[in-house]
């Protein structure tokens, strides 16, 4: 039903995430499949390769997180330049699973209508969503961008220059979720297991742990450094 969006190539993916800044923002597009003009038809795309596309502010307005697109872009390897003390994007990019960029206009994207497949991820998502709107709620920006930063792993609201105060005072590693804070959680839980007058070291309190553990290791982005605690304490919960 759709004029398909001018450009040579055409794909279709899930927002996963929605930056917004004054006048350029970037869209985290978990892809799904692509138009295959010699075929003439969709086809899926099992690897579900996450790109990020660059578009102007005003021509987003209509995207929102959890939508499918139908968009037009070529795309570029994500690459740092090379300059002494520049913000490693790269790395950044490729620590979320992203590692090509695209730009998009208003003339190479349409918002498809349907349902996006939910998973468990999808409702990850959601937690993570009501998870930000109490800290939201409750804290100004910065602040509330740091507790994101700190219980869920997500860095993307937190500003330039408080980034850069924690990397001066060394610090920077408390804005990432890491084994440190796997620790502190099993640690509290434990203590209120046993408050309630629960044994830990039951079957019922064990699962409860390990389901716990393993939902927050992937909530936050299943980085290496959270599984790798989670699998220890998950073998020292057994």
């Amino acid at each position: 039903k759709h004029q398909l969006p001018v450009g040579e190539y055409t794909y279709v993916g899930c927002v996963k995430e929605l930056i917004e800044r004054e006048e350029w923002s970037s869209v985290k597009v978990s892809l799904t499949g692509y138009w295959n003009a010699d075929l003439g038809r969709w086809e899926d795309n099992v690897v579900g390769e996450k790109v990020v596309l660059i578009c102007t502010t005003p021509h987003i307005q209509e995207i929102k997180k959890d939508l499918k697109i139908i968009f037009s872009s070529s795309f570029s390897v994500i690459d740092n330049k090379g300059n002494p003390g520049e913000f490693k994007s790269k790395n950044y990019y490729l620590s979320q699973g992203v590692s090509y960029s695209g730009f998009l206009s208003s003339d190479t994207i349409i918002v498809a209508k349907g349902s996006v497949r939910k998973g468990v991820g999808f409702y990850l998502d959601k937690v993570a969503d009501w998870s930000e709107s109490i800290f939201n709620k409750y804290l100004d920006g910065k602040e509330a961008a740091i507790v994101k930063g700190m219980l869920l792993g997500d860095q993307s609201s937190i500003d330039y220059e408080v980034k850069q105060a924690f990397i001066n005072t060394g610090s920077s590693h408390m804005l990432a979720v890491s084994g440190a804070h796997i620790a502190v959680i099993t640690a509290v839980l434990i203590g209120l297991i046993n408050r309630l007058g629960m044994n830990a070291k039951g079957w019922g309190a064990s699962i409860f742990l390990l389901t716990f553990l393993w939902a927050y290791a992937f909530l936050t982005g299943a980085s290496a450094s959270v599984l790798r605690s989670v699998i220890m304490f998950s073998l020292f919960i057994i």
